[in-house]
């Protein structure tokens, strides 16, 4: 219990924005933080489970979310094509690249060409499991989550993993213990570092 007034303490005394408080605010309980902790299946307490959890992918989509935490990372999800028409769902392609120095190196072919922000809005078998979209949140979180359970270069490793495997149509993780997980398995691992799944 101390560990999670510390967190909120220092929670309170971030210059972050309302929503990103209430979310990270709340520990990620029975979850691992880490993918080797995920694939060891050992979820007993050892301390290392107490981390903030982060954003969906639909709330890194929203205007609520968008607005103000974006700003907390070093990205840009560009500009919106309907302006003004209500929810922005399709984005021109002047914001951050999924594939860069700062994101991801790869040679999936779905994101080839996407910003972090359309890979996010792609669907069915644009994004085969939404692979790319809960990688693209889990980098998110990342930067503009303090106590997340993960590092950006963490993310950025766990994605070279599954992509020098195969990639998202199929592709799989390979732990330093041999232990393989899925592309479904690595999107079951992010959603369970997620406040809630959408």
């Amino acid at each position: 219990m101390a560990g999670i007034e510390s967190r909120r303490r220092l929670l309170k005394g971030a210059a972050l924005t309302p929503v990103l408080l209430s979310l990270t605010s709340r520990p990620v309980l029975g979850a691992e933080c880490t993918i080797s902790g995920f694939m060891s299946g050992n979820v007993s307490d050892h301390g290392h489970d107490d981390c903030a959890c982060g954003f969906t992918p639909g709330a890194w989509k929203t205007p609520y979310v968008g607005d103000g935490n974006w700003n907390h990372t070093p990205f840009d999800p560009g500009t919106c094509k309907n302006q003004g028409q209500g929810q922005c769902n399709n984005y021109n392609g002047d914001g951050t690249p999924f594939f860069g120095p700062s994101t991801f190196s790869g040679s999936d072919p779905h994101y080839a060409g996407k910003t972090l922000m359309q890979v996010l809005w792609l669907s069915g078998n644009q994004d085969p499991h939404q692979f790319g979209a809960h990688i693209v949140a889990a980098l998110l979180n990342a930067y503009a989550i303090p106590g997340y359970g993960m590092s950006p270069a963490d993310v950025q490793a766990i994605y070279a993993n599954v992509d020098a495997n195969g990639g998202a149509a199929g592709g799989y993780y390979m732990g330093n213990n041999g232990k393989m997980l899925t592309v479904e398995q690595v999107v079951a691992f992010i959603q369970s570092t997620l406040c809630a799944y959408q």
